[in-house]
């Protein structure tokens, strides 16, 4: 099973070429009725390194 909040094409492109890899798992996810700014959950207003926006799914 593939769940990663992407395509698994995109998934598989991304990481061509690489030995090794991370992730981060999201068990619970809340959806915000009002989108929060990333200096109000983390106090930062950098962004990680690498990031990539997850898709809209029916069942969330």
């Amino acid at each position: 099973m593939f769940d990663a909040g992407i395509a698994r094409a995109f998934f598989d492109s991304y990481l061509d070429g690489r030995e090794h890899a991370m992730a981060i798992a999201v068990k619970n996810p809340k959806r915000y009725a009002k989108p929060k700014n990333l200096e109000d959950v983390s106090g930062s207003t950098t962004p990680p390194q690498s990031f990539q926006y997850l898709a809209a799914k029916a069942e969330v």
